[in-house]
């Protein structure tokens, strides 16, 4: 939810950082004590850059509809059935999506240099 080069703000948690970014983002909100841990993403970016690492959360519960509040950042803001999501994903939130799908819980090293 939260994009990879923002941080919680002094005293956040990142259940509240979490919830204010989607509302910010697209206009959802919801209590993050309803955001559960689905999923982290450690992402080497390379060339020098600093790794980042990302925490994915799922919620059942919000209020508001979905608007895209960020078009600069984002191209289209849609539901996706989890077996027919669109080829073009950002590879680093992608990797957070497909370990929400696949490996909930778990932790998923990006582009992280072999060996």
């Amino acid at each position: 939810m939260a994009r990879p080069q923002r941080q919680a703000r002094p005293g956040e948690t990142l259940t509240t950082a979490a919830a204010r970014e989607l509302e910010e983002e697209t206009g959802l909100r919801v209590d993050p004590a309803a955001l559960a841990h689905r999923h982290t993403v450690v992402h080497h970016q390379g060339g020098g850059a600093p790794d980042r690492i990302g925490f994915f959360y799922e919620t059942t519960t919000w209020k508001g509809e979905p608007e895209n509040r960020e078009p600069d950042k984002c191209l289209d803001l849609r539901w996706f059935a989890a077996d027919d999501l669109p080829d073009d994903l950002i590879p680093y939130p992608a990797a957070g999506l497909h370990g929400v799908l696949h490996q909930p819980g778990g932790v998923t090293h990006h582009n992280w240099p072999a060996g």
